[in-house]
């Protein structure tokens, strides 16, 4: 299974529940453990990275929860994160010439 995050990363919430929408854009950081939660495939416990924390469900409540911690346990599916990550270093072309032609 080809996962978008892992443990450390910066993300981007791009997805939520309905109810929960207005954490799209919020950005969070991925902790482990990652645990399969049937429908929603594999889930990170996250923490936003802003105070204003994030909204959630409990106990079929809509709440928002500021100043979110590691160990308050939030999980989110890795499918609706996407994480930032610094650009990689450019391949080198060579320049060429000549140019080659076959018959």
């Amino acid at each position: 299974m080809m996962l978008r995050c892992k443990p450390g990363d910066i993300a981007i919430i791009i997805n939520d529940d309905i109810e929960c929408s207005r954490n799209i854009g919020r950005f969070v950081k991925v902790h482990d453990p990652k645990v399969h939660m049937g429908v929603y495939g594999y889930c990170w416990t996250i923490v936003p990275l802003s105070s204003e924390g994030l909204y959630i469900i409990d106990k079929g409540k809509l709440e928002l929860t500021p100043n979110i911690q590691l160990n308050d346990n939030i999980l989110h599916p890795d499918k609706w994160l996407k994480p930032i990550r610094p650009f990689q270093k450019p391949i080198k072309i060579q320049k060429t010439t000549s140019l080659i032609t076959c018959r």
